[in-house]
């Protein structure tokens, strides 16, 4: 593929065309967001009939197969998938068309782009159906980096999978190498939508025909969408910094209400406006690249009216931003009783589960320090996550074939700390020395004796931490066990991922992590006298959001950072610390 334009004529181009139809595309972008919205809705309410017709109050790893083996859920998981792709066809047709009609002077026609969409999905059968599929998997790891749907910018590749290859030289050098991989995909395939809407293809040859597009000047297209993006990004934060500037001589203590109240909206409303333009701008260069006119005509002129009544549903959009602001302003709040809890102990200062990361987490004031027991060969409990000595003691053996002699001791490294395995024993006298508690997660390995549950009770008993230490665990029947056996012990079942709403578990808190949470599973699990946590939290703004949530316990391996965000939201000493946690909250939404 020869590029067509110049590296400074794509810029300016693209530049010109969103100045041009500024208001146009804003307000295209919010019909599309009120659309969009309707439709994840939908989805949502789709997604839950498949999950009740196969008698299932959720989609979690233990029920997972049942609901995807039931004839009805199936049919309902289809019609889902349809949805979703009626939805991701008209907004990718919708931005693609506007931004096409924009260059001859046209206004959009969005009765008859919802039309085109809906006759397309004929075309999402049998084959078109897997190209469709494998289309998604291969853009949800990266969604956003591109271009992406409304529906696909909040996934993610959830942290508890990335995070533990991270801990590794070669898993990180492995992660990044799978990122690049599907960078370089999704650059492959970047000609895939425009081609179902400038050529009318099935997907299947939509897809064929980018990676055949790509084959030369893909990077030099990369270049020019992330130099784009990038000049956006810097006016956009001397806009930013401008607004800034100019509240704060207005309000210097921030202590009228209505001018923060005027600034929320503005920073809100703004994010919005740059999250369409950054799409309508890359998609402008995109197109350039292989297209320089429409290929045939999408739609008639409506005139004027239509703007008039685009340029109405803007002006009702701000109005019930500011409406939602000013609420959100008047409720925001950081969460006074949520308990900090520190992942493995304080990592920052020791290694993960070692005593060095119990004492650094008791002087950083944690709640709670998290850890991981294994019981071993000779039925003793040790402190440890891994099952395997490789990563940490650099010997690569199995804790389950080991005695608490070969292990107890054996020497650990981690980021530049060394230490030693300890006994359960060892690190509950320090933590009692400490004053600090602990949350105490089982780990099986699989290889437990059937008295497993019964030698931790005990073990919980001797040790007289069984009415003080919270447990829990990934294996819920084992969970089940303990408090049918132990009802002292508080006990918890950890969630890796689910979909849909808790099962009545009998179970004293829900962990979650963070790819799960809603806030309805607060409500829910407070409704059912439980609690939740939320693991594990580590971005700045992940933990900024996270902090004004009304769930229970925050699992993170940045505790001092946690802490000082903490202290520094309930100060809230000026405009740009409220603007850095506006952006924090507004992009986790």
């Amino acid at each position: 593929m020869e590029m067509k334009r110049s590296y400074w004529q794509d810029l300016k181009g693209a530049f010109y065309l969103i100045w041009r139809n500024k208001w146009s595309f804003i307000s295209v972008g919010i019909l599309l967001q009120f659309v969009v919205g309707i439709g994840a809705a939908a989805l949502s309410w789709v997604f839950q009939l498949a999950v009740l017709l196969a008698g299932q109050a959720n989609i979690d790893k233990n029920n997972l197969v049942s609901v995807m083996s039931h004839p009805l859920s199936l049919l309902a998981l289809l019609v889902f998938i349809m949805v979703f792709a009626f939805l991701f066809m008209l907004e990718m047709r919708t931005l693609i068309s506007v931004i096409y009609l924009s260059r001859t002077d046209r206004h959009l026609s969005f009765k008859k782009v919802l039309r085109q969409s809906f006759g397309r999905l004929k075309d999402l059968s049998g084959r078109n159906l897997l190209y469709f599929l494998l289309y998604l998997l291969l853009t949800l790891p990266v969604a956003g980096v591109l271009i992406g749907s409304t529906l696909t910018d909040g996934l993610y590749i959830p942290t508890f999978i990335t995070g533990e290859f991270e801990k590794t030289t070669i898993g990180s050098i492995g992660l990044l190498v799978v990122q690049l991989t599907f960078i370089y995909l999704n650059l492959r395939l970047i000609y895939t939508v425009p081609n179902l809407v400038v050529e009318e293809l099935p997907f299947g040859r939509a897809l064929k025909k980018s990676w055949s597009m790509t084959k030369r000047g893909s990077f030099r297209l990369l270049w020019r969408i992330l130099s784009f993006e990038f000049l956006l990004t810097f006016l956009g934060i001397l806009l930013v910094l401008g607004l800034v500037f100019t509240l704060t001589v207005i309000d210097k203590e921030g202590q009228y209400f209505w001018v923060e109240t005027i600034f929320l909206v503005l920073i809100r409303t703004f994010l919005f406006i740059f999250t369409v333009l950054t799409k309508v701008g890359s998609l402008g260069i995109i197109l350039d690249s292989a297209w320089e006119v429409p290929s045939r005509s999408v739609m008639r002129s409506k005139g004027s009216r239509k703007m008039k009544g685009l340029f109405a549903l803007t002006v009702v959009f701000l109005m019930l931003q500011s409406g939602i602001s000013a609420f959100e302003l008047a409720t925001l709040k950081v969460n006074d009783q949520i308990k900090l809890i520190a992942h493995r102990g304080d990592v920052s200062k020791g290694v993960e589960n070692s005593l060095e990361a119990l004492e650094a987490a008791a002087k950083g004031k944690a709640a709670y320090a998290e850890m991981d027991i294994l019981l071993i060969k000779d039925h003793q409990f040790v402190v440890m996550h891994d099952y395997n000595l490789k990563r940490l003691a650099g010997v690569d053996k199995d804790v389950k074939d080991m005695t608490l002699a070969e292990v107890q001791g054996l020497k650990i490294q981690q980021d530049g700390h060394t230490s030693h395995i300890p006994s359960f024993e060892e690190y509950v006298k320090r933590a009692k020395e400490l004053k600090m508690k602990l949350l105490v997660e089982l780990k099986p390995h699989g290889a437990e004796p059937k008295n497993y549950v019964d030698l931790f009770v005990q073990k919980m008993r001797d040790l007289g931490i069984e009415k003080d230490y919270p447990a829990m665990s990934l294996d819920l029947s084992v969970m089940e066990k303990v408090e049918k056996k132990a009802p002292e012990i508080k006990t918890g079942y950890v969630i890796p991922i689910q979909f849909g709403r808790f099962e009545n578990d009998s179970v004293d808190f829900f962990a979650i992590e963070d790819f799960s949470y809603q806030e309805e599973l607060v409500t829910q699990a407070h409704e059912m006298k439980k609690e939740l946590y939320v693991w594990t939290i580590n971005d700045k703004q992940k933990l900024t959001k996270y902090l004004q949530q009304p769930f229970d316990g925050l699992i993170t391996d940045e505790l001092t950072e946690a802490q000082r965000l903490k202290k520094d939201l309930k100060q809230n000493k000026s405009y740009f610390d409220r603007v850095l946690n506006l952006v924090a909250t507004s992009k986790e939404e």
